[in-house]
C-alpha cells in the first residue's frame, strides 16, 4: 500500500525517463574538482577569502583630502582657514566582487571656523567625485598548527561525503513514485475534506489521518522540490558555483586566519564648481560672485594590513588639477578685492586679472599617507602624510611657487583590533603648502578631522 510504502521510496530511475543517474554523476564530479582545490596553500575556497578581504574595504582613515575616497563615509576637516566636509558611499558590484564604483559630494570653504558658505568665506566650492577602485592582491595569513588543532581537514572531509551522499540520495529518488504519492495522498485528504462538508457525524479519528496525510504530502513535496533544484542548475551549468557555495559556507564556519595584507588601486575624478567672492576696492558694500570650473583626476594605490599587534594603512597616488591662479594653495589668509581696473588684489599686491581667473591653471601633485595603529589594542596609532604640489608654467600664474605639506599627529578609532569600519578621528600638525624659502611658521597648521563609515551598499547576486 501507498499508506505504508513512502518510507520505501527506491533508487536508481532509468536514465530516459529522469535522468537521476546523470545528475548525480555531475554533482560527484564537481564536489571531487572543488574538494581537489584545497591544498597547504588554499586552505579556504577564494570565495571565502574573498568576503573576509572585502569586508576590509569597508573602512575610514580620513586624512588631509576633503573627500575620502576608500569607502562610504562622512568626513570633515578644519584647518585655521578652510573646512572640508564630504559624504561619499562605494558601491560593491556583488558580495564578493573586487571592484568598486565611488561616488561622493563634498564642499569646502575658506576664512575661518566653520563657515562653509558663510559671507566671510570668499572662496567655496562643491564638488562630484566619480571613481572605480578595485583590489588586485589580497592574502590572509594562517598557522598550520591552527588547521591541526579544530580538526578542518578532517571536518571537511566529512562534509564532502555528506554533501555527496544527501545530493546522491535527493537525485536518485524515483520521481514518478514520488509524484505518484503525492497525488495518492492529496486525494485521500481532498476524500476527508469533502467528508467534512456532507456527513452530519464525523469520525474523531479522521484527524490523525489528516496530520499524517499532510506530513507524507509536505515530504513528498520537499523531495520533489529538492530535485527540481539539482535539475535546474545542471540545465543551467550552475552546479559548480552551487558546490563552491556550499564548501565556501562550510569554511565561512572556522577562523583560521589572522591578519591580512590587501592591495588596491583606484581612479578618481573630481568635477568642482568654485565660487569666488570678492568685495569691491572703493565699495565694501558692492560684491562679486564668479564660478569657476575646475576638474581632476587622481590616480592611487592603498595597502591595508593587520598583525597582531598592529593595523596599518597606507597609500600614495598621483592627481592633475585644472584650476585657476586663485587655486594657488599657498594663498592662504588672504581677503582679495577688485579695484576698478578689474584687477584682484590684496593688501596692495596684485594677484591677478579677473578676465584671467576663468582660464585653466594645470596642477599636478604627489602625496602619500599612512596610519599605524599599535597602542592599547589598536585604538591609538599615528598619522603621516606628505605632498608636493606645483603647476605647469602659465602666464596667468606667473607668481605660483612649488609647495610641500607635511603633517603628523596621533589618530584614533572606535572600533577594536581587526576592523577598520568605526568611527576615526586625529589632530595632525605640520606645514601646510609651504613654499621654498617661506617662512614656516607662516605655514603652521593644526588640522583636526573625524570620519564616520556607513556599510558599503551591494548588489545582491542572484539566486
Amino acid at each position: 500500500m501507498l499508506l505504508s510504502g513512502w518510507v520505501g521510496v527506491v533508487f536508481g530511475q532509468k536514465k530516459d525517463t529522469i535522468g537521476g543517474d546523470e545528475i548525480a554523476k555531475v554533482y560527484k564530479y564537481h564536489i571531487k574538482k572543488v574538494y581537489s582545490n584545497y591544498d597547504p596553500k588554499h586552505v579556504v575556497q577564494p570565495k571565502t577569502l574573498s568576503k573576509n578581504l572585502t569586508t576590509i574595504y569597508q573602512s575610514i582613515i580620513p586624512n588631509s583630502q576633503p573627500f575620502n575616497d576608500n569607502t562610504s563615509s562622512f568626513s570633515y576637516v578644519q584647518t585655521d582657514d578652510n573646512q572640508k566636509i564630504a559624504i561619499s558611499t562605494a558601491y560593491q558590484f556583488s558580495d564578493v566582487s573586487k571592484t568598486f564604483l565611488n561616488i561622493g559630494i563634498s564642499a569646502e570653504g575658506k576664512n575661518g571656523i566653520f563657515n562653509i558658505y558663510s559671507s566671510k568665506s570668499w572662496s567655496n566650492n562643491t564638488a562630484l567625485t566619480v571613481g572605480v577602485s578595485r583590489g588586485f592582491w589580497g592574502s590572509q595569513p594562517y598557522t598550520v598548527g591552527k588547521i591541526k588543532e579544530i580538526k578542518l581537514d578532517e571536518k571537511r572531509k566529512l562534509f564532502k561525503d555528506s554533501l555527496q551522499a544527501m545530493i546522491q540520495y535527493t537525485a536518485l529518488l524515483r520521481q514518478n513514485f514520488l509524484k505518484d504519492s503525492l497525488k495518492w495522498y492529496q486525494d485521500k485528504l481532498d476524500d476527508i475534506n469533502n467528508t467534512l462538508l456532507n456527513e452530519e457525524i464525523i469520525d474523531l479519528k479522521l484527524e490523525s489521518k489528516i496530520n499524517m496525510y499532510t506530513k507524507r504530502i509536505n515530504f513528498f513535496e520537499k523531495k520533489i522540490n529538492d530535485y527540481k533544484i539539482l535539475d535546474n542548475l545542471v540545465k543551467n551549468e550552475k552546479v559548480n558555483d552551487y558546490v563552491t557555495d556550499k564548501f565556501s559556507e562550510f569554511d565561512l564556519r572556522y577562523e583560521v586566519f589572522h591578519g591580512y595584507n590587501i592591495v588596491w588601486w583606484q581612479i578618481t575624478s573630481k568635477l568642482l564648481n568654485n565660487t569666488y567672492t570678492f568685495k569691491d576696492n572703493n565699495n565694501s558694500e558692492k560684491i562679486s560672485n564668479i564660478n569657476v570650473f575646475h576638474a581632476n583626476i587622481n590616480a592611487s594605490v592603498m595597502w591595508n594590513n593587520l598583525t597582531k599587534n598592529t593595523a596599518n594603512y597606507l597609500t600614495g597616488g598621483i592627481s592633475g588639477f585644472r584650476g585657476s591662479f586663485l587655486s594657488d594653495p599657498s594663498l592662504r589668509g588672504i581677503t582679495p578685492l577688485i579695484n576698478s581696473g578689474g584687477e584682484i588684489i590684496n593688501d596692495g599686491v596684485l594677484i591677478g586679472d579677473v578676465e584671467k581667473l576663468k582660464k585653466p591653471l594645470w596642477q599636478y601633485s604627489f602625496n602619500i599617507y599612512g596610519a599605524s595603529f599599535f597602542a592599547f589594542k589598536k585604538h591609538l596609532g599615528l598619522s603621516l602624510s606628505g605632498m608636493y604640489n606645483n603647476a605647469f608654467k602659465s602666464e596667468i600664474a606667473e607668481n605660483y611657487k612649488e609647495n610641500y605639506t607635511i603633517s603628523l599627529g596621533p589618530i584614533f578609532k572606535m572600533q577594536g583590533e581587526d576592523n577598520w569600519a568605526k568611527a576615526t578621528f586625529g589632530i595632525s600638525a605640520g606645514y601646510d603648502n609651504l613654499p621654498p624659502k617661506a617662512k614656516a611658521k607662516d605655514y603652521f597648521a593644526i588640522k583636526a578631522y573625524i570620519g564616520v563609515p556607513f556599510n558599503v551598499f551591494q548588489k545582491k547576486d542572484k539566486k
